[in-house]
């Protein structure tokens, strides 16, 4: 009891310790597979032997059916690696029913490894096996099935070169404990050194891929062809006697930077058996359909960058099958041609692979296949031009070369006549004519036609300071209007006179200072041919620009938008001394088609301006002195209007006017768009005159009453109250004067 139970403690002890080992997308009972193609760091072990195994090919293009990305076609290879574990990636290539089955495949051997007394695999991998030759023996076949079921056959077989596949519970062997356990973490060791020297992905076709598995180098070689069932039992006994070994002693050395240089070594036989096994049946399945591989030599091309000619010297296709090589000729061939993959060499473009295909002819007399020295369409200026032939014939798939030819296309001058145009001040109308452009040194062209370009436009600059650049480019930016659009436009072409023009073009929601000088510039686009030149800024650095541009020889000032505004209707309150303005609108002298001058909600509040403009905008009210002088009142600065959609006019209600004293004074509105020049006054129409008239307080009443009462007192002190006292007492005086005579 006390035996069994240290077993337990050690079976746990060790589950703990690998659980952490396991990836999360650990699969058990295969060669670890997470069904997962990009990015490589969930690249399978499967995988990697499955393109280990492809590697083992001789001649470049015998599998170019199945690594070239072109169609992706390793994709499909890979996908179908990954089916036989998870059954959803088969979608797109067959029934995902089918797949998903490879944890209940088996393929055990008697004590000596000799005799099968189990197995399952080796027929599931023959069934995977039959539909690859079937999709190969095709007259055109379907590169990306082929691929995929030479990827499930990859997997099935492989199989077999795993102990844990073919570890045989009722032999001498005997139960493995945790053997799901061991088996996947054991294959994520091995996965935790696959890596890619360059990341592959369909998008970086460009790249040079390559898969290695840092801990293990391989060494296969190539055997015998075998058809599946054969290769994957032959598998299964090679490895037999290794497989007890590796199973047996896994938990003493979980880790793979633990394993002992023998068991490294086993692990090494095991995994190139069966790239071995895998390459075996893929070539059994060319042998059996007499698969053609072509070889598309090294050719030598001449470009001459002044006339966009291209000329492609005689050179020999040939295509091997089962029994010879043989001269692929125009009557076998069923596609001849090349396209361009791109490679720009300034910037940070990112390469890519052209539409355009380019038949190439072929020479009866030399058996040779070329292309005449005439002007190709499709080049791209400064940029690389790899060519990448393409052939194909019954009995294979398209192959495609390796790219080796290439030439750098710099770009082609188009010459500009001095145009002309002009600007109506009146009515905001801009005129464009007379304007001719000439491809320079290319017979098959002269002056630019409708037909010969991918667009003609011309385009409002504003010209900014430092007079011109260098290559006499003036320094400028494309022009905004206030409805945050390009001032730009199509030119037409005159027939009679051979000319591109523009007339008539509204302009007049285009606004900058009256300072600032303006003028055009026109722009041609040929996508067919390698169109541009270099821009130069103040620094003399230049910038590659992939059109023919011209700039115009004189400049022009727009015109500011005139504003009138009408007279407010007021309603004054004296008695809560507040005023109502309404029936204010306003009107640009602006007009167009769909615009009749209004300046409403939208142009003031909602219409989105460019965020490099300062917003001036406002439709505002202020009150004024009779005699035009602003109120300079605490409160009554400029109030922001409201607008009555139904009325269609502003209009603000109980303007506060009670700190204002009595006086008369009217109302103005302010209203102005982003057309306007901020710097002149426009203020709109006075309102009529409303006046302010208090009434006055009772002590205005009482105080000119004593006043006049005190007024009145003090004449009649001064002219009758004083004079008689006075006068009474003068007669006192005199009688007390006479009494004292009489006495004397």
């Amino acid at each position: 009891m006390k035996k069994n139970i240290r077993n337990y403690f050690a079976i746990i002890l060790i589950v703990i310790t690998l659980i952490p080992l396991v990836p999360k997308y650990t699969m058990s009972d295969s060669w670890f597979e997470d069904g997962v193609q990009y990015p490589i760091t969930s690249f399978s072990t499967t995988k990697w032997l499955a393109y280990e195994a492809v590697q083992l090919a001789t001649e470049p293009y015998e599998y170019q059916w199945l690594t070239s990305l072109w169609g992706s076609h390793l994709s499909a290879f890979f996908a179908g690696v990954a089916a036989p574990r998870d059954n959803l990636m088969a979608t797109g290539y067959a029934n995902p029913g089918d797949y998903g089955d490879i944890g209940s495949l088996r393929l055990y051997l008697d004590d000596a490894g000799v005799v099968v007394t189990e197995n399952n695999l080796s027929d599931r991998a023959q069934v995977e096996y039959d539909k690859l030759v079937i999709a190969l023996n095709q007259t055109d076949p379907d590169e990306a099935l082929c691929a995929f079921y030479a990827g499930t056959t990859a997997h099935y077989v492989s199989q077999a070169g795993v102990w844990g596949a073919i570890w045989n519970e009722s032999t001498s062997w005997g139960a493995l404990v945790n053997l799901p356990l061991y088996w996947s973490t054991f294959e994520s060791q091995i996965e935790t050194g696959i890596t890619a020297r360059d990341a592959i992905d369909p998008a970086y076709w460009w790249t040079n891929d390559e898969w290695v598995n840092t801990y293990f180098t391989l060494s296969s070689s190539v055997i015998a062809p075998k058809e599946a069932d054969v290769a994957t039992i032959d598998l299964a006994k090679s490895i037999h006697p290794l497989a007890y070994d590796l199973g047996n002693n896994f938990s003493s050395h979980p880790l793979i930077n633990t394993w002992e240089p023998v068991y490294m070594a086993d692990v090494q036989t095991c995994l190139e058996y069966s790239v071995e096994a895998i390459f075996s049946v893929l070539q059994s399945a060319l042998i059996e359909v007499n698969w053609k591989y072509l070889d598309i030599p090294v050719s030598t091309i001449h470009y001459e960058n002044t006339t966009n000619h291209l000329s492609i010297d005689n050179f020999q296709v040939n295509y091997t099958d089962s029994i010879g090589t043989y001269i692929l000729n125009d009557t076998t061939a069923t596609e001849a041609a090349f396209r361009f993959a791109y490679f720009p060499i300034v910037g940070d473009g990112t390469p890519s692979l052209g539409t355009d295909v380019y038949d190439l002819s072929y020479n009866g007399g030399t058996n040779t296949w070329y292309f005449d020295d005439i002007l190709i369409n499709g080049t791209v200026a400064m940029t690389e031009h790899r060519i990448y032939y393409t052939f194909n014939m019954p009995g294979t798939t398209r192959t495609w070369s390796n790219g080796d030819e290439s030439f750098i296309a710099n770009f082609l001058y188009i010459n500009f006549t001095d145009y002309k145009y002009s600007y109506n001040r009146n009515t905001w109308m801009l005129d464009i004519w007379d304007i001719k452009a000439q491809l320079l040194n290319v017979p098959e062209y002269d002056f630019l036609e409708p037909h010969e370009v991918d667009s003609a436009d011309w385009f409002l600059y504003q010209k900014g300071v430092g007079g011109v650049q260098p290559g006499t480019e003036p320094i400028g930016v494309a022009g905004i209007d206030t409805e945050n659009r390009p001032i730009n436009g199509s030119l037409s072409y005159d027939v009679d006179d051979e000319t591109w023009y523009d007339n008539q073009t509204d302009i007049g929601w285009f606004h900058t200072p009256e300072t600032f000088d303006n003028y055009i510039v026109v722009r041609f686009r040929i996508s067919e041919l390698p169109i541009g030149y270099l821009k130069y800024n103040q620094l003399n650095q230049s910038t590659f620009v992939n059109w023919a541009q011209a700039t115009g020889s004189h400049y022009f000032i727009t015109r500011f938008h005139n504003i009138t505004t009408s007279a407010p209707m007021i309603k004054f309150n004296p008695e809560t001394l507040t005023v109502d303005v309404y029936n204010i609108t306003a009107k640009t002298d602006y007009t167009n088609a769909t615009y009749d001058g209004t300046i409403d909600l939208y142009e003031i509040y909602n219409k989105t301006i460019p965020a490099f403009m300062t917003d001036t905008r406002q439709a505002t009210v202020k009150i004024y002195l009779f005699d035009g002088i602003a109120s300079n009142a605490p409160k009554l600065g400029l109030t922001d209007l409201k607008w009555n959609e139904s009325e269609q006019w502003w209009y603000y209600d109980d303007i506060d006017v009670s700190e204002l004293p009595d006086n008369m004074y009217f109302a103005a509105a302010d209203i102005k768009n982003m057309n306007v020049n901020v710097s002149v006054v426009s203020r709109g129409l006075a309102s009529e005159l409303f006046q302010i008239t208090r009434p006055l307080p009772v002590v205005y009443y009482i105080l000119p009453e004593i006043f006049l009462i005190g007024f009145v007192a003090l004449f009649g002190w001064l002219a009758w109250w004083r004079p008689r006292k006075k006068r009474i007492a003068l007669e006192k005086e005199r009688e007390e004067k006479l009494d004292k005579g009489f006495m004397d």
